[in-house]
């Protein structure tokens, strides 16, 4: 397994709050506590969430729901990418699949804590 990074932008005009993301893998891969693999969300170099297989299995075909953190990190605007990585500890785990993200427009008032 190989260290990955893909990317998606956001499209529309405005500011754009990530409120859920999700990864369905291809793949089963079982729990591995040596050969894991890393799966995260990013804003830049902030990290909004991961999940790896060293604590949880992958079933093919079962989304595994992020647990977001990251406050105003979850904003972005026109234009701006969000990261998907992916980082392999010894041989890594195979792990294969798709990314999906739900999208909130933001208000201008809009806080965070």
């Amino acid at each position: 397994a190989t260290a990955t990074s893909v990317y998606d932008t956001i499209s529309s005009p405005g500011k754009w709050r990530l409120a859920a993301a999700y990864f369905v893998p291809d793949v089963t891969a079982a729990i591995d506590a040596t050969n894991t693999s890393t799966l995260a969300i990013k804003n830049g170099s902030t990290s909004l969430g991961t999940l790896d297989n060293g604590t949880v299995a992958f079933t093919a075909g079962t989304p595994r729901a992020f647990t977001l953190s990251g406050g105003k990190s979850l904003e972005f605007s026109q234009g701006e990418a969000v990261t998907f990585t992916k980082t392999v500890a010894a041989s890594g785990t195979a792990i294969t699949g798709h990314f999906a993200c739900d999208w909130e427009k933001v208000q201008a008032d809009s806080t965070y804590t």
